[in-house]
């Protein structure tokens, strides 16, 4: 398969390239982070002798997510190709209790989980609409099941990204494209190191073969670990009273 990552050095999407590595796919590598994007790039390189591309993207910018998607379409166009899967992995947690009080933090919090989402799909649309095939990898969150004190911005922002996902999905089935969201519960990564120790964090490393799994099926949703939809089960079941005392 022909894979392009947005987010590439993210914990999740790095496990997820390294199984993709094993196979064969080739690669092509979109993050801001230049020196750890280059870092993971010879390492799958070296390690499984994969055809890698790597490109720097920044989902806080605008122009960055207009560049990358004509990057994306120049290199198909040059190779008289198509691309297999879109994978979209990158976030930001930021810091929950600040975004209810500080509009720059919270602006941040929408524009990259939510907004730029939809910026750089709405410009590869257009890609997947002509070659009539592929599928469209978006990482979620379960924070986005329910609003929460804690998390009232950020799930917000995850929430747009599953209800957006859902109605791309409804537009580019008549195009014979896929829609994949997944859901992943609290992961040990960069973002959540803050967060103390809990029997419910799982890793990168442990949801990443579920997450591919879920790609290969061509699934509507998949929650990773599978245990989180019946946690989702029962806490879409709360009543608000009892939502409202929970903080996280």
């Amino acid at each position: 398969m022909r894979i392009a990552v947005f987010g590439a050095t993210s914990d999740i999407a790095a496990a997820c390239l390294r199984l993709w590595a094993a196979r064969g796919d080739s690669l092509q590598l979109f993050s801001r982070n230049a020196g750890k994007q280059a870092q993971l790039a010879t390492e799958l390189r070296e390690r499984w002798q994969c055809e890698i591309s790597e490109y720097l993207f920044d989902a806080d910018q605008p122009d960055s997510i207009l560049a990358a998607a004509a990057i994306l379409k120049e290199r198909l166009q040059g190779d008289a190709g198509t691309v297999d899967l879109i994978f979209i992995a990158f976030g930001y947690l930021g810091n929950n209790e600040e975004s209810l009080h500080n509009a720059a933090e919270a602006s941040r919090i929408t524009r990259v989980n939510y907004s730029a989402t939809v910026d750089l799909l709405t410009a590869l649309t257009p890609i997947l609409e002509e070659q009539q095939s592929g599928q469209v990898v978006v990482i979620s969150s379960v924070a986005g099941e329910r609003g929460r004190g804690g998390l009232a911005v950020y799930g917000a922002a995850k929430a747009g990204v599953t209800a957006y996902c859902e109605g791309l999905r409804g537009w580019l089935y008549r195009f014979g494209v896929g829609v994949t969201i997944i859901k992943p519960g609290i992961i040990r990564t960069a973002m959540t190191d803050h967060l103390p120790a809990s029997r419910l964090i799982s890793s990168p490393q442990t949801i990443a073969p579920a997450i591919v799994r879920a790609i290969d099926r061509r699934k509507h949703k998949a929650y990773v670990p599978r245990f989180w939809w019946l946690i989702m089960a029962i806490v879409r079941m709360l009543p608000e009273w009892i939502m409202k005392r929970i903080d996280r």
